[in-house]
């Protein structure tokens, strides 16, 4: 594809919100799609190395900050979402993604979630909080989600919007997981986690929703990869800027009263809506693959 047949950017911008709620036609294919990452061994066990590395360093850091809590912290708030990420990676059925890079974008994920939350604990916002949480949030997720999917090396394998949704769930389970971990220091143990249920629950369904805005993030990545057979930041701003939007509606949406047992109804609903676009967006890209010959043996399988 030309530069000159690459849409606009305002075009993109438009296409990013609206494809959320109709139905996209099928993508034609470009040479993105077909690309195939090829490493040796060695090299791919570095980057389950340096995955486990930065989870372990996460943990460490978020276990020394907040003591074992932590842990029942996470298993609580992580849950739902590392359902829906196990969906997502069977649903990925005729181009699996490699385990190494599905645990280096954990890793990295979560590495992120700690840096922007200890930033935000040591900075007095005040009522500021719910803004800054709306528009960092995402673009925490964003950079190593770009990073994914626009290297030279990891690129290769970020082929299309069904990649995008497994990589931003991977990337999101990361992040969320210590997500907030400050608010495990509220709870000794698991049993604290139900005394103080109302918090968390609240916790457990905000994850939920990042993990939803981080598919349709990792989604617009793969889609416009496609589309324009590249991905500068340009063309990839536009998925941040809808995740921005949805983020800081979704944290609007608790300032009205409508709670039952601490969980906010419309916060519910918009999860739930979230939920759906990703499911829609999932069909829309294994049509897609089909169309492109993926289930006729035409996928670029990797190792691992």
């Amino acid at each position: 594809m030309s530069k000159s047949e690459k849409p606009s950017i305002g075009g993109l911008l438009a296409e990013a919100f609206t494809s959320l709620f109709k139905k996209n036609p099928p993508l034609l294919q470009t040479e993105v799609v077909y690309q195939k990452l090829e490493l040796p061994t060695g090299k791919s066990m570095a980057y389950v190395a340096a995955g486990i590395l930065l989870a372990l360093l996460t943990f460490t850091l978020a276990v020394y900050a907040t003591g074992i809590s932590w842990i029942a912290y996470m298993l609580f708030t992580a849950s739902l979402p590392a359902l829906f990420f196990i969906w997502a990676v069977l649903t990925d059925r005729y181009e699996p993604e490699p385990k190494y890079l599905l645990l280096m974008a954990f890793g990295l994920g979560m590495l992120c979630g700690y840096i922007e939350d200890t930033m935000l604990m040591n900075i007095p916002l005040g009522t500021l909080m719910p803004i800054a949480r709306g528009v960092l949030d995402p673009i925490f997720m964003f950079m190593p989600l770009y990073f994914i999917a626009a290297s030279s090396v990891t690129g290769r394998e970020f082929n299309d919007h069904m990649d995008g949704i497994v990589y931003g769930m991977a990337v999101s389970l990361g992040f969320i997981t210590v997500f907030n971990y400050g608010l495990a220091s509220l709870a000794a143990s698991l049993s604290g986690l139900f005394e103080l249920g109302a918090p968390f629950a609240a916790a457990l369904l905000l994850n939920t929703a990042l993990a939803f805005i981080g598919a349709i993030m990792g989604r617009w990545l793969g889609w416009v990869k496609v589309k324009v057979a590249g991905l500068g930041i340009a063309v990839a701003l536009p998925g941040l800027i809808t995740a921005i939007v949805l983020r800081l509606i979704y944290g609007a949406a608790g300032m009205v009263e409508a709670s039952v047992g601490g969980v906010n109804v419309v916060q519910l609903i918009l999860a739930v809506l979230l939920g759906l676009c990703v499911y829609k967006y999932s069909r829309e890209a294994l049509r897609d693959e089909v169309l492109w010959g993926y289930a006729r043996g035409l996928a670029p399988v990797e190792r691992g």
